[in-house]
């Protein structure tokens, strides 16, 4: 009897030491999410391309803060000019400063943190590697994609607005990496305008198609590529008259909105003129190419943009005869992971069923 007790009285002093010692160890550090912004440099900075690109640096920068849920302080922006006086500060976009950020980033980010890249801009494919121009040396995909895979953390969302972004989605695609590229193909959009579309399906509430509050990368991916390839296929090029004067290209805009945007993103361009059409389209319909009327005079889409998620850069096709195929992200496919991941949210949705 006496024994037990003793046992019994042992027993209660080293649950107490385990209990104690459970209790004073550290609480792990809450997952976080940080983003990147990266603003290429640009031929004429006075060019309404240019002007295009810093309304989207200041939109992106807001959608982070604002609908994302980031604080200033866990997003940086690097941009063509730099502001000291802006929130976030930002900084010049040249490839010591691309490098820098991304070291501050490998002390800061946690194994599980969400990391964000966004770029914008103009990208170029050389031999043996694309680049994004930026001012002195270019940086290369390659080199992008180093910086990268030294990052602590393996849950990175990368939405690549510039063009020539296929020669980097191939560079640093990877398991568990989600990358959204505006151009699919190599060589597609001298000017891309995709970030147009990813913001505005946030700011528009449209990609939120089940109504749940959420907007998913994917949701936004796939609202975003209909509605630029749609923005292309309501121009239709008006043909010159035989030996008539050199002049600016003329383009008939049909419905309201693709008028809208159009004048947004060429006002002061002098290579282009929009016609306003006598009969207009619905804003409603779908002009797939190959469906409509007129089909040799409709603008060419530059933007066949891609999304991968599964590390395997299969090209997965989202587009038949430049038609937009939504992914669904079922288990197993391309979008799976976009489907549960949510900008500033380092946790993952739970599988759909």
């Amino acid at each position: 009897m006496h024994l037990k007790k003793r046992g019994i009285a042992l027993t209660a002093l080293l649950l107490c030491t385990v209990s104690v010692g459970v209790s004073a160890a550290p609480e792990p550090k809450p997952r976080a999410a940080r983003a990147l912004v990266i603003s290429s440099q640009t031929v004429n900075p006075n060019s309404p391309y240019a002007r295009n690109m810093r309304d989207w640096v200041g939109r992106f920068v807001k959608l982070l803060k604002d609908k994302a849920g980031l604080p200033a302080g866990n997003v940086r922006v690097l941009a063509e000019t730099a502001d000291a006086k802006a929130q976030p500060a930002v900084t010049q976009c040249t490839l010591e400063n691309v490098r820098g950020a991304f070291e501050t980033l490998r002390k800061e980010l946690q194994p599980g943190d969400q990391f964000v890249l966004i770029i914008i801009g103009h990208g170029i494919v050389t031999d043996p590697v694309g680049k994004l121009c930026l001012p002195g040396e270019d940086l290369k995909a390659t080199v992008l994609a180093d910086l990268l895979d030294k990052l602590p953390t393996r849950r990175i969302v990368i939405v690549n607005c510039a063009s020539a972004g296929a020669e980097f989605l191939e560079k640093y695609s990877s398991p568990g990496r989600i990358v959204i590229s505006a151009t699919g193909n190599l060589g597609e959009g001298n000017q891309a305008y995709f970030a147009e579309f990813f913001l505005r399906a946030y700011e528009t509430g449209k990609a939120d198609r089940n109504r749940d509050g959420t907007v998913t990368v994917l949701e936004a991916f796939n609202e975003a590529s209909h509605r630029c390839i749609n923005w292309y296929h309501r121009q239709y090029i008006i043909p010159k008259e035989e030996n008539a004067p050199p002049g600016p290209r003329e383009i008939e805009v049909r419905t309201a909105e693709a008028r809208r945007l159009f004048t947004k993103f060429y006002a002061g361009a002098k290579d282009v003129v929009m016609v306003t059409p006598q009969v207009d389209e619905d804003e409603n319909t779908d002009p797939a190419c190959g469906e409509l009327e007129n089909l040799q005079q409709r603008r060419e889409s530059g933007e066949h943009a891609s999304l991968e998620d599964r590390g395997e850069n299969d090209g997965t096709l989202t587009w038949t005869r430049n038609k937009h195929q939504p992914l669904e992200g079922k288990r197993g496919e391309q979008g799976e992971l976009a489907a549960r991941t949510v900008i500033g949210s380092p946790a993952l949705l739970p599988r759909a069923e």
